[in-house]
This record gives structure tokens, sequence and C-alpha cells, in this order.
């Protein structure tokens, strides 16, 4: 564990430094790097959108008040065209600015949508203090939506009612949802990269995701005006390595999990299976939620998402998307059918890079099964956290499969476990085996629990798509330190992703009937 200091010297554990002071202590060339989630984003918002038909008109700033008197700065896209246009609102991710989401305004623009995007509160050149996308961001977005009935080219339904949809990434999506859970105004979501449980995403199962959660602490305290309340918050779980439940408790009531029942706009979910940030599981729930209300609910998986290093794309995916977004706005905000052409779900796969379609997830053909049971091998197996030789620090099986095999959506582990020496965080992944013995970690991706005494742990992987070739074989590893996992190329974070038990833990794994990881299946 080493960051690089501002004398250029290499800043060790051992120089009296925990890894959480450092997060904390990133300073600005941590907040250089995360200048908001929209930097990571860049692959995918800026590539190769088909424009429209229409040139565009823009008009900057734009100063409009919000009910409390704040004053938000929006940027206008407009077509140039006659008549009543259907509208787009838009914002930006965590820490950017209204000026991130210019190539996705031009594009709806250049298609005929009058475009509305706005520095959210806190941020950029707009007043107020950031509060996580809280009750006074959603009155901003109130305000707006009123705002964009006042104009003269905006179709309206109503008196203040415009015809409009929301689009937006990261903190962009999550201002929709909880937007839309208080005003049925809004004719369309596409939130994308959104999360379910703002609590679960930064600390799944209790574990906090410090590799996330430092710098983006870093990046809202230097490129916005963080809310006292989220202040005095999220400091203390950043230098204790533990979320309070007050925190997770203000994280869930800023959460589609809190108010899914009354989210009853058609959404279009897009999120990605590289996501560490806000795993495709919070993405399979808000769609699953939405759909229980009977609103038209579709999903789309693709190989995108927060991820350090840049989410990985393909022409095939960039033009699947833009299709996507344009029949799904063109359906509701204007009167079309192009939606029956968008399947329910449409699941990117790697291995053809092209899209399979249908009404389901996992998709059709894909049923659960049981790859082991059995526990881990003929013995109980002890590991111990420090990695001393009186015990392992991670255990790995191999499954080896004999035909074509795909899978497709969560995977589920049950294995009994007791821990020693206080609560140990454990970290399980699923890798790729080929045929020479070279083993890549399934969609960049690994879950977390923490659990206490003697359990059966049951844990929910991370949603993951892989095919496997004859001969090529699926590894489950289960280890105490999530750097034998991850690796995060980022200056001033550490190499892991996940808050590691401090002192050294001991867990021992039995064997027990009980003992499966089951996974959704398709064989050739």
């Amino acid at each position: 564990l080493y960051v690089q200091s501002a004398r250029g010297r290499n800043v060790t554990a051992s120089d009296g430094l925990s890894r959480r002071s450092l997060l904390c202590g990133i300073g600005a060339t941590g907040a250089a790097l995360f200048a908001g989630v929209d930097p990571v984003l860049a692959a995918v918002q800026d590539e190769g959108r088909p424009e429209g038909e229409f040139a565009v008109s823009v008009t900057d700033p734009l100063e409009i008040e919000s009910e409390d008197g704040t004053t938000i700065v929006a940027t206008l896209y407009e077509p140039d065209a006659d008549g009543e246009r259907a509208a787009v609102l838009t914002t930006h991710g965590w820490g950017g600015t209204r000026a991130d989401r210019e190539p996705l305004a031009r594009f709806y623009a250049s298609h005929g949508y009058v475009v509305l995007a706005y520095d959210s509160r806190g941020f950029g050149e707009s007043g107020g203090r950031v509060d996580v996308d809280g009750p006074n961001e959603v009155a901003d977005a109130q305000a707006l939506l009123t705002w964009l009935a006042g104009r003269s080219n905006v179709r309206t339904d109503g008196a203040e009612d415009p015809r409009v949809a929301m689009d937006g990434f990261s903190y962009g999506a999550g201002i929709q949802l909880n937007t839309a859970a208080v005003d049925d105004r809004i004719d369309a979501l596409v939130p994308r990269w959104a999360w379910h449980d703002l609590g679960y995403s930064n600390a799944p199962n209790g574990v906090l995701k410090s590799g996330w959660a430092g710098p983006l602490f870093v990046s809202g305290r230097e490129n916005g005006s963080l809310s006292p309340e989220f202040l005095e918050l999220a400091g203390p779980a950043l230098r204790s390595g533990e979320p309070s439940e007050a925190l997770l408790s203000y994280y869930r009531e800023r959460s589609p999990v809190s108010k899914i029942d009354d989210i009853t706009t058609p959404t279009l979910t897009i999120s990605g299976w590289h996501d560490r940030l806000f795993w495709p599981n919070e993405a399979l729930l808000n769609w699953a939620g939405i759909a229980d209300n009977d609103v038209d609910s579709r999903l789309l998986l693709y190989d995108g998402g927060h991820d350090f290093e840049g989410a990985p794309s393909t022409p095939v995916q960039s033009s699947y998307i833009s299709d996507a977004v344009l029949s799904w706005l063109d359906t509701y905000l204007r009167d079309g059918d192009d939606a029956d052409d968008l399947a329910r779900v449409s699941t990117y796969r790697a291995a053809s890079d092209s899209f399979e379609t249908g009404e389901r997830f996992p998709p059709e053909g894909l049923e659960r099964e049981s790859c082991a049971r059995g526990g881990a091998g003929d013995a109980p197996v002890f590991m111990r956290g420090n990695g001393t030789r009186d015990g392992a620090e991670s255990l790995s099986v191999d499954f080896t499969v004999d035909t074509g095999t795909e899978i497709a959506g969560v995977p589920r582990l049950s294995l009994p476990v007791t821990a020693a020496g206080g609560d140990a965080n454990v970290f399980a992944a699923l890798q790729r085996v080929d045929a020479d013995g070279n083993a890549t970690l399934l969609k960049d991706q690994v879950a977390a629990a923490s659990p206490e005494g003697s359990e059966t742990l049951e844990l929910d992987l991370v949603a993951v798509e892989t095919t496997l070739a004859p001969g090529e074989s699926l590894r489950l590893t289960l280890t105490l330190r999530d750097g034998e996992l991850v690796d995060v190329p980022i200056p001033g974070v550490a190499s892991d992703l996940f808050e590691e038990s401090e002192t050294p833990e001991f867990l021992f794994v039995g064997v027990n009937e009980d003992a499966a990881l089951e996974a959704p299946v398709r064989r050739a």
C-alpha cells in the first residue's frame, strides 16, 4: 500500500498512516482525477452518437429560481425547427457540471428535442448545498419542469405540465427516480448507471467500498458545496471504515429502495456489467420493482459502468444504445410506437459482440443450476487474513466444463463459515480460467460480506455474463484480502476496493452438504 506524497516519496502503511487516512487525504491530485464521476464515463458518453436532421441553437447561461429561492444555472439546447417540441431534462454526475451534458444534449436536440441541461444544486454555478439528490434537488428538478412548461416551443399536456423525459448517468440518474416518485409530470425516464440503495452501493453487506467512497468524498468536497448533514455523516464513516446506521438511513431516503412503489413513469433502465460502484444487481432491482407497478419497464445491460480503467465498449453497443433511447423517447414523447422494436430485456454478450433480446432476465434458456456441493474440498479450510503459513489467505475452487456453457445473471453462494477473532470481511468473486490456466476476473467484479461467528454465508455475487468453452473452468475464489482479486490503478487510491479487516482475522470454511454455488446457466 502506498501513495505518492507531495514530496515525491512513497508513503507506506509503516509510516503510521492507515489506508483510510490516505483516502481522506488524497487532496488536489485525487480531486482532479475524480472531478466528478463523469470523466470515468467519457468513453460511453462521447462515442459516435448519430446526429439528427436539425441544427442546434444554444442559450447559456440561464438562471432559474428554485422553490426555496436557490438559483439553478442551466444551458438550453433547441432544435432549429418550427412548432412545439417535446423536451429532455438532464444533469451531470457527482462532482460534474452541466458542460458534461453537452454531447448528450446536442444529440437529443439534433433529433428535435428541446433540452435543458443544468448544474445540480451545489455543483458548478448553481447555488445551494449538495444534499445527495435529496428533497432539495428533487424540488429543483420540479422547478425546472415547470420552467420548461412555460416555454412557447415546448409541448405541454396541461398547465405547468411539459411533455418531457429525463436522461442522465449516475448522480444524474438518481435524481430521475427520486423525482418521478413524487411528480407524475415526467413522461419517460432513462436512468443510466443508477443506484437502488445507496447504503448497499457504498457498503454492500456492511463492508465499506472505500476505494470509491474516499475519492468521491474528495471530489464532492473539492468540486461542490456539501451539506453539513452529509459531511457529518460521511466523514466519520471514512475515518472508521464503518458506515453508521444514520448514514445508511440517509442514503436509503435518497434511493429507490424506499420509494420504488411510487414510481409509475415508463423507465428504460441502462446498466453496465462492469459497474463497480452501482452493481448491475441494483439495476435489476429497479427494473423489476418498477415493472411490479404495472408500468412499462425495460432493461438494457451492456459492457459499461463506473470503472476506474474506463468501461469497455464496441460500436455495436454504442449504436444499439443510441437507437434504444431514441425509440424510447419517440414512443412516449411523440406518441409513436417505436418502443415495440425495443425488447423488454436487452443483454449484451461479449463473446458474440451482440445483444440477446427477450422478455425476461436471466435470458430465456438460462436456468439456475447448482455448480457444486460439498464445500471447498475434503476437509475444512482455515483462512488467516495476514497470510501466515498456518493459514491460507484465499481459497479457490475450479469447476471445469465439458461443453460450451453460458452464464448470465446473479450467482449465489451458500457456504458454512466461522469467523473468529472478531468480524471478518470476506470477498468472493468468479473467474474464467482458460485451458492454459490463465484466470480473468469476470467483469472486474468482487462481492463482499462480513460474517459474524458461525453461520451459513448466503451471498449474492455481482451479476456477470461469460461464455466458457469446453476445457475451461469457472473459478470461485474466497479471500480475506480483496487486493488478491482487485486492481484499482488510480494514483492516491489503494490497490484494493473494499475496507479490509484491520486485525488478522480468522475464518474456517467448513465442508457441509449445504455448501453450494448457484448460477443461471445455459449449456450448448
